[in-house]
């Protein structure tokens, strides 16, 4: 007898052979059989010996939502099961499955699986971080047997295709990140009841790193801000989480400490996991806003969200967001700022943050981007002025002058000369992934070698930093009027200063622009 003969699994790879190869023989040895297996795979990929007997089809587009949604094209059994690549079902998966959906045959009715840690993954304390905060699979919150559209978990969740076919199934403008709770939402407007099943079991054999983990959430940032954006009275959960944490010192060991408290110690658990959680939300912030903004900035120039374009305006976004962290705090609201070699989002971020804001470049193609780009969002006009460098007068005097560029930018001798002419203070910005050359001016070398002339001539390095890829922020004396630096915030005593500006640095969030979590919705 063919027990599963309602039901179609629908598995995406990415060429992962190997633990697919494992997932695919566990499902052959279920307790039921007849049920419809199929891959989806990337165009163009050779699927191994091991998927003979399998139907194997090729993505309509690229990300993950198209994937699932090929596979569901795929399948006309009224019960759909989907699962990673990486989730290796226990024997019985299907049977677990199949039980919950025969007792609720309606169509609204949903199942949600369990997924936990596969023995050769479980160990790491990435991990053990990852399944106690609900960072990545919120189990441990469900109370009863419902679980919410919230937690529609695509590693381990069956659901009937009419419903699917119903609402459109997944959307393809995500590509990674927030799939699956963008359709639950959907879902729950149509009825959804998603049925927790805590014994249909996979086990998740994912080895993460932490370059791993920091990409993954740069890529979520994008995802929410996408998901904001379409659905305004969805909370931007993990934006109102990494930004808002409580303060923590950025050489806190609670990370390690956490593991040492056992669970049964209560309270004292859920302080230490508070912590940890803290520490781990202060270094992942950065990337999330950098996804988020790098977002928000192809949306307001109509680019798909995410795409391949992503990944390079991204990493610009990223460094903007280390140098702003340690910057700022130097910068009483309201001061003057040359924004030179930065990128508008940079320029109309500080201009939304209360900054009078000159945006120098000698690009007409980067000028007309921010015009574009003003007519779109609102910033406050009087505070942010688009110039030539020859448009700067003489007597123009600036608090901070940011020479921040992307790789390969650099900073033009002139322009460089110019800001610490008029800046009080000048914050430059050096990629590492390049061997500096100073025979190439126009190149980090050549910026390195005028930033050396300039702390010479004007001043004393006033903070530096070095980040794990290479790149490094300097600050240092220009030769701007020094009351300009002067404020409100300036105006206390040394000593409440000083501890006012190390309470910043143990307990710093990242910065994030005013307007960030609120984007208009289009479309």
């Amino acid at each position: 007898m063919n027990e599963g003969s309602d039901l179609g699994v629908v598995i995406p790879t990415q060429n992962r052979w190997s633990v697919l190869e494992r997932t695919v023989e566990a499902l052959r040895r279920q307790t039921v059989t007849g049920f419809q297996l199929v891959v989806v795979v990337d165009k163009g990929a050779q699927p191994p010996s091991f998927l003979n007997g399998v139907q194997v089809v090729e993505r309509s587009q690229g990300g993950v939502s198209a994937a699932r949604n090929t596979g569901l094209a795929a399948t006309t059994l009224p019960i759909v099961l989907f699962l990673g690549d990486d989730t290796i079902p226990d024997v019985d998966l299907v049977a677990r499955h199949l039980a919950v959906h025969r007792r609720h045959p309606q169509a609204e009715v949903g199942v949600l699986g369990a997924v936990r840690w596969h023995p050769e993954a479980a160990r790491g304390r990435l991990q053990r971080w990852l399944e106690w905060s609900g960072n990545q699979f919120d189990y441990r919150t469900i109370v009863g047997e419902e679980a919410g559209w919230g937690r529609l978990y695509s590693s381990n969740v069956s659901l009937k295709r009419q419903l699917l076919l119903d609402v459109g199934g997944f959307d393809e403008d995500f590509v990674f990140g927030y799939e699956d709770t963008e359709l639950g939402l959907r879902l729950d407007a149509k009825g959804l009841r998603l049925l927790y099943e805590p014994e249909a079991v996979v086990q998740h054999l994912h080895r993460y790193t932490w370059p791993a983990v920091e990409r993954r959430f740069l890529l979520v940032g994008g995802a929410e801000y996408l998901m904001v954006r379409k659905h305004p009275e969805v909370p931007p959960h993990f934006l109102q989480k990494l930004t808002s944490h409580r303060p923590v010192s950025p050489v806190s060991l609670w990370p390690r400490l956490v593991d040492l408290v056992p669970s049964w110690a209560g309270r004292l658990r859920r302080e230490a996991e508070e912590r940890a959680d803290a520490c781990y939300s202060k270094r992942l912030a950065p990337g999330f806003v950098a996804g988020w903004l790098a977002a928000a900035e192809l949306d307001e120039l109509g680019e798909p969200v995410l795409d391949g374009q992503f990944e390079q305006v991204v990493s610009a976004r990223l460094g903007e967001q280390r140098w702003l962290g340690e910057l700022l705090p130097l910068l009483p609201r309201g001061s003057p700022l040359l924004a030179m070699g930065c990128s508008a989002t940079l320029a109309m971020a500080l201009a939304d943050a209360g900054y009078d804001v000159t945006f120098v470049t000698q690009s007409p193609a980067d000028r007309g981007v921010l015009r574009r780009r003003l007519q779109n969002r609102r910033v406050a006009g009087d505070r942010l002025a688009i110039k030539e460098l020859e448009d700067l007068g003489a007597t123009d005097g600036f608090a901070a002058g940011l020479v921040f560029g992307s790789e390969g930018a650099g900073v033009e001798g002139p322009a460089l000369a110019a800001a610490e002419r008029r800046s009080a203070l000048v914050a430059v910005s050096l990629p590492g992934r390049r061997r500096p050359d100073a025979s190439e001016p126009n190149r980090p070398g050549g910026a390195a070698t005028s930033i050396k002339r300039g702390r010479q001539a004007q001043g004393a390095t006033v903070l530096r930093r070095r980040y794990d890829d290479g790149s490094e922020l300097r600050v240092y004396r220009g030769g701007g009027p020094r009351h300009l630096l002067r404020g409100p915030s300036r105006s206390r005593p040394p000593v409440e200063a000083a501890k006012a500006y190390l309470g910043r640095w143990l307990g710093r969030r990242p910065w994030v622009p005013p307007n960030v979590s609120r984007p208009a919705r289009r479309g």
